[in-house]
């Protein structure tokens, strides 16, 4: 089996699994050098200057919230009148980026998302939603955690462009490869003629089948636009946003603005 819903009992293996690459591995980079998006940071600034500027004098603060913040230079972005209205919360699993991150964020959170309370103005992620072994369930849980009129954005590899290899299946043979990006592109269809989002979960990633970690070997979750459009279908607006240019960069991303209805 390539692919599988969270709730599959192999997804909490493979969970178990990759947390243990993570321990010991030396080759993840995202552990050691300090992230900086700005291209795609720059729809959350966009929206944190709106929120400003419609504030009143006793409104307090944008409650920002990043989650799988890992060593995020989120708050180095921020303007300086940014940063004295924002309140900058951290989300990460990783106990190595406590440290790190109390020196950058107003508040850190390490744990699952599902221990916060909130609410939050925006809540955002960048390059982390590919990785979530438990999609469907994060998706809810972020929801949970924005203010009426928020806004969740969420910057990622996309994997539903026909035919597209998505990496975590690459450690397959050639013929099994065409032959799954086949069975995911006819599923994609599927969805985006009205069926069920698939929110799919590999539980054998290429990281834990090669001996070298290579680029998203390790994204467990196979990335679809139609799959968040589906589960928010009459929810929420799903806007794709301008993060990074070109057509084809944008087949290629995931970069999404969502805002819940009232």
């Amino acid at each position: 089996m390539l692919w599988t819903k969270e709730t599959d009992p192999q997804v909490p293996r493979m969970r178990e699994r990759l947390d243990a690459f993570y321990r010991s591995t030396t080759e993840y980079h995202a552990f050691h050098d300090v992230s900086d998006q700005a291209t795609y940071w720059a729809s959350v600034g966009e929206s944190i200057d709106r929120r400003l500027a419609a504030r009143g004098d006793t409104d307090g603060p944008v409650k920002v919230l990043e989650f799988g913040a890992g060593r995020t230079g989120f708050a180095r972005y921020l303007s300086d009148a940014q940063r004295r209205g924002v309140h900058f919360t951290a989300q990460d699993v990783t106990d190595a980026n406590r440290e790190f991150l109390g020196g950058e964020a107003d508040a850190v959170h390490i744990g699952d998302l599902s221990e916060l309370s909130g609410p939050f103005d925006i809540v955002f992620s960048t390059f982390v939603w590919e990785h979530v072994s438990n999609p469907a369930a994060t998706l809810e849980t972020v929801l949970s955690l924005l203010n009426p009129g928020g806004e969740l954005f969420l910057f990622c590899p996309r994997y539903d462009l026909p035919m597209y290899r998505p990496p975590a299946l690459r450690h397959l043979p050639k013929w099994r490869q065409y032959l799954a990006t086949l069975q995911l592109s006819l599923d994609r269809l599927r969805v985006r003629l009205g069926g069920r989002p698939g929110f799919w979960v590999t539980p054998e990633p290429a990281v834990l089948n090669v001996e070298h970690w290579f680029r998203d070997a390790d994204a467990v979750h196979l990335v679809s636009l139609h799959d968040l459009r589906a589960a928010l279908r009459g929810r929420a607006d799903v806007e794709v946003v301008d993060a990074a240019g070109g057509l084809r960069w944008r087949l290629l991303q995931l970069q999404v603005r969502i805002a819940p209805h009232a």
